[in-house]
């Protein structure tokens, strides 16, 4: 069952809003307008490393507009 997620602070919690939108939650981010400006205008991406695996997963994301 898919969550709807208030998240403040997007500075520190883009990583972790990430996470949750990647696995199927609706999450909305309370952050200052030039960070607001800078995910709506670019998105963002992600990259982890995996065990085993020898380069970093990437996952890239479009830009959100803001509502």
């Amino acid at each position: 069952m898919p969550y709807n997620i208030l998240l403040m602070g997007a500075s520190y919690g883009s990583l972790l809003a990430s996470k949750i939108l990647f696995g199927g939650h609706t999450i909305h981010l309370v952050c200052l307008p030039a960070e607001a400006d800078l995910i709506n205008s670019e998105g963002f991406r992600v990259r982890l490393p995996v065990r085993g695996a020898g380069s970093l997963w990437s996952s890239t994301r479009g830009s959100c507009p803001a509502e």
